[in-house]
C-alpha cells in the first residue's frame, strides 16, 4: 500500500519571491524561492535541445565531437539545478579539412536512477 503524498507548494503563485522579500527573513526567502521556483517549473514544459555529433576521420583514427544547443528553455526559465552552458560546435561541412589546435579526451557515462518503494 502506498501512502498519500502531499506536495509543499505556494498558496498564491502570483506572490513571486522577490515581491515579498522584504517581509521574509533571509532563510525564509531562500526556502520560499526554492518552493516557488520548483512548483512553477513543475507546471512548465521541458527544455528542448538540438544535438549535433561530428565524426572526424584522421587516417586510422576517428574522433567524435558532440554538442548541443538549447532551442527552448522551458522549465529552466525559472528553475535549474545545474546551469549548463551550451556545448557548441563550429559550423562544419562534410569533407572539410580541419586543423587540430587542441585535442582533449573526455569520457562520459550515462547515469540511471532507480526508486525503491
Amino acid at each position: 500500500m502506498q501512502d498519500a503524498h502531499e506536495a509543499i507548494r505556494p498558496a498564491r503563485i502570483d506572490l513571486r519571491p522577490d515581491d515579498i522579500r522584504d517581509s521574509l527573513t533571509n532563510d525564509q526567502y531562500k526556502l520560499y524561492s526554492l518552493i516557488w521556483s520548483r512548483f512553477m517549473a513543475s507546471q512548465m514544459s521541458p527544455a528542448v535541445y538540438d544535438a549535433v555529433t561530428a565524426d572526424i576521420n584522421n587516417g586510422k583514427y576517428l574522433f567524435r565531437a558532440t554538442g548541443s544547443k538549447m532551442k527552448f528553455d522551458g522549465f529552466l526559465k525559472v528553475y535549474s539545478q545545474n546551469k549548463e552552458d551550451d556545448r557548441l560546435l563550429p559550423q562544419l561541412t562534410e569533407g572539410e579539412e580541419l586543423a587540430a589546435d587542441d585535442v582533449r579526451g573526455e569520457q562520459s557515462f550515462t547515469s540511471a536512477s532507480c526508486e525503491v518503494h
